[in-house]
């Protein structure tokens, strides 16, 4: 009697897993984009004549794990077969899978956590005159630093020895990871809204028409799209079955990916205006010369203004906007530009004197 032809296994996780691909064509379409945005936010630095600070190299610092969290995740994907039911995995398969998981889930943290980083350094080179509202950012900077090495190193630790988390048949001792992720995830959800509330203290105090004030609002909540995305991302971490992490984990994976890029993008949004502003003044000059008249010269604008000059200029559409500090006798002083950008009267702190000109233009 012959026995029946060996079958090729379906689903083998040899190769990478169909859906995995889309997963990776995702992830480099998402991580293009926010290349391509925070290129665009350093050339309009070096244009602009405006020197990069904090906020920069913080959102630069995002980026960089961003392109670690692709390659990783090409790198799981070709080597640990991701995306195929756990039954199908021998032992080496699942240890290359596993040991791979860590560090995504690391750098992702990073990630998200400098975006936040460079969106509170932005508060505080255009806030900085309110020595109340700089105060909350930087404790806010250091709930940031909590809260990352407080993920990072639960992430590693929760597990002992941490090499049981990819060779997982030597004995230990660990939590149930599921509601760990989630704790964390609705942290980082809080951490956002925080973020984005701060500036709202200052907008809703300015004397404007409600439409006006509404506009720039939602300059500053812009960054409620990554919100969105938080909420989805924990939903769908409810969808993973522990049982079946290398198959399950496909939802979670994406909307991971795009929570992660669209924080580098919504925090690099707030520089775009500026970034119009010298497309027009380069096509402004470009027409003049056709014309036979002067183009205003590169970095000059009717919005920059020094602190120690009397002679401002400020576009006549300008609206001068005051709010008293509670407790305080000293009143922050504003001026509310014709498209909207809040500019500070008074000059910062010695601190940030070499940053005058750039308070307009963020």
């Amino acid at each position: 009697m012959s026995s029946a032809p060996n079958q090729p296994f379906v689903g083998h996780p040899d190769r990478v897993s169909p859906r995995e691909i889309d997963v990776l064509a995702l992830e480099a379409v998402f991580i293009f984009l926010a290349t391509i945005i925070v290129i665009v936010r350093f050339i309009t630095r070096k244009y602009s004549e405006m020197k990069i600070w904090w906020d920069d190299w913080m959102i630069l610092v995002a980026w960089f794990a961003a392109i670690a969290f692709l390659i990783l995740g090409v790198v799981n994907r070709a080597g640990g077969g991701a995306g195929y039911h756990i039954e199908t995995y021998t032992p080496e398969q699942l240890t290359t899978f596993f040991k791979l998981c860590l560090p995504v889930t690391v750098v992702y943290n990073i990630s998200i956590t400098f975006s936040k980083a460079s969106v509170l350094f932005l508060y505080e080179r255009i806030f900085s005159i309110d020595r109340r509202l700089r105060l909350w950012i930087r404790i806010m900077m250091f709930i940031l630093v909590a809260y990352l090495l407080s993920a990072s190193f639960g992430l590693i630790f929760t597990t002992n020895p941490v090499q049981a988390q990819w060779d997982y048949w030597i004995p230990h001792t660990t939590i149930d990871k599921l509601p760990f992720y989630i704790v964390i995830g609705v942290a980082n959800l809080l951490l956002d809204i925080v973020i984005l509330s701060i500036p709202q203290t200052i907008v809703w105090k300015i004397h404007q028409s409600l439409k006006r004030r509404i506009s720039i609002a939602a300059v500053f909540m812009l960054g409620g799209f990554v919100c969105i995305a938080s909420i989805v991302r924990i939903t769908s971490l409810l969808t993973i079955k522990t049982n079946d992490l290398t198959f399950s984990f496909h939802d979670a994976t994406i909307w991971t990916l795009i929570e992660m890029t669209l924080s580098i993008i919504c925090a690099c949004l707030p520089v775009m205006p500026k970034t119009i502003k010298l497309l027009k003044q380069k096509y402004e000059q470009l027409t003049s010369k056709s014309t036979g008249s002067q183009a205003p010269l590169k970095g000059e604008s009717d919005y920059w203004r020094s602190a120690d000059s009397k002679n401002t200029k400020l576009p006549s559409s300008a609206a001068v906007s005051s709010f008293s500090q509670r407790g305080r006798d000293l009143t922050g002083s504003y001026v509310i530009a014709g498209d909207g950008e809040l500019v500070p009267l008074a000059p910062p702190p010695s601190a940030h004197l070499n940053h005058n000109y750039e308070i307009a233009h963020v």
